[in-house]
């Protein structure tokens, strides 16, 4: 049975499927949907990963699987394939904790002794995502659109002469409530209120985006050089010019929703990670136990002195979402790891670069009206501006492959 259990593996890379690069840990106490929706969870967050082994499907099911796992633990399949994976993904179930189950808890000593990356299937679902989202920023910005619509049609019927120096305030007042805003939300990203906050606002400036339109171009510019017969023509080409560069409710809320996006993010992953850990159902290892006394006991001597170390590592697991030979650096130092270990860094990292896309269109904008006489600079910027927002995914797409915990520093960068 051990040479069976070499010659499946050798006969996994003959097959040209490749090395193994992933050990599934889990319960078969989950159903067989519940582990697909775990490993797909789990897997971009090692998507330069392609090839993992779980038992469920590997072993061969229809042998005597008491004789197929005897002999020498280490030589068993479940040591031969972890020894070769890279990263062991443990995903929990809501009837039995995974570490109840004394198997995974020798795969997870093997894990320690051999020095594995674990992980935990935290990135959100879409579906919950996008419910998430539609009720915290999109509803509200489509709202505060519906309501824009009568104030742009009042705000023209009254006339930019009746209004005077009006626009001018409304929108330097929602440039200071949202720089407080920011500096609100940017220590406190996890509290409920940040969010509600940041809604607001993206539906106030929503409301404002048909009347800025209107104030920043139609009645300041475009009707004011009606009468300049070619420069008129020239002004309408620079339409878009004019509202990236005046239209301050367009780019701020922009900018505001990103970070609401942003706080969804964070808060459906919190959830999603809360909900991990509690199905791991974890209190102790002497609480584990195995269907086969002999195996149980067999089990039992191979972890020998090693379970204080393998609870320090599964207690770090479900702290931080994943662990690491950096993260526990980290926490033998005395830093805080809460869910440290994960983070859906493509997601995140690519709305942060919206932010810098409306720093380059509004760089840009100053270079097409080439109203100010250091025009040339305005044209450095948005090169130096357009090459670091190329630069993003590429950074972070070589970071991620680098470790679970790697994304979540560049998150937090920008």
């Amino acid at each position: 049975m051990n040479q069976m259990n070499k010659d499946m593996q050798d006969m996994h890379e003959a097959f040209g499927v490749g090395p193994l690069q992933v050990f599934v840990s889990h319960s078969w106490h989950g159903g067989i949907f519940h582990l697909k929706r775990g490993v797909n969870r789990g897997w971009p967050q090692i998507h330069q990963r392609r090839n993992l082994y779980c038992c469920l499907l590997a072993n061969p099911q229809n042998l005597d699987l008491d004789e197929f796992l005897g002999g020498d633990l280490t030589e068993t399949a479940f040591a031969l394939a972890l020894q070769k994976a890279s990263h062991l993904l443990v995903v929990p179930n809501p009837s039995v904790g995974v570490y109840s189950r004394l198997w995974c808890v020798y795969e997870a000593c093997l894990g320690v002794k051999w020095n594995k990356i674990y992980l935990l299937p935290v990135k959100p679902h879409r579906a919950e995502t996008c419910k998430c989202w539609s009720k915290n920023v999109g509803i509200p910005m489509l709202c505060g659109i519906l309501l824009g619509i009568p104030l742009f049609f009042l705000f023209r019927r009254v006339g930019p002469s009746a209004l005077g120096g009006l626009p001018n305030w409304v929108a330097f007042v929602y440039r200071i409530l949202t720089v407080i805003a920011q500096l609100l939300v940017l220590p406190f990203l996890e509290k409920p209120w940040t969010l509600r906050m940041m809604t607001c606002l993206t539906a106030t400036g929503c409301a404002f985006l048909l009347v800025d339109i209107s104030w920043d171009y139609y009645d300041i510019r475009f009707n004011s050089r009606l009468a300049e017969n070619d420069e008129s023509r020239r002004e309408f080409y620079n339409v878009i010019a004019d509202i990236c560069n005046y239209g301050w409710f367009l780019q701020l809320t922009i900018v505001n929703a990103i970070v609401a996006t942003v706080l969804v993010l964070l808060k459906i992953q919190k959830t999603g990670f809360d909900r991990q850990r509690d199905m791991m159902q974890f209190e102790s290892l002497n609480l584990a136990h195995c269907s086969n006394p002999r195996d149980e006991q067999r089990i039992r001597d191979a972890i020998a002195g090693a379970e204080d170390e393998v609870e320090t590592v599964i207690g770090l697991l479900l702290r931080a979402g994943a662990y690491t030979e950096n993260l526990r650096r980290l926490w033998d130092a005395g830093l805080e790891i809460d869910r440290e270990g994960f983070q859906d860094a493509r997601t995140g990292v690519c709305f942060c670069m919206l932010i810098w896309l409306v720093a380059v269109a509004d760089n840009i904008s100053d270079t097409v009206l080439g109203h100010s006489a250091h025009q040339i600079y305005f044209v450095i910027l948005s090169v130096m501006f357009a090459m670091s927002t190329m630069a993003i995914p590429l950074s972070v797409a070589w970071v991620e492959g680098h470790g679970p915990d790697r994304p979540v520093f560049v998150l937090k960068v920008p």
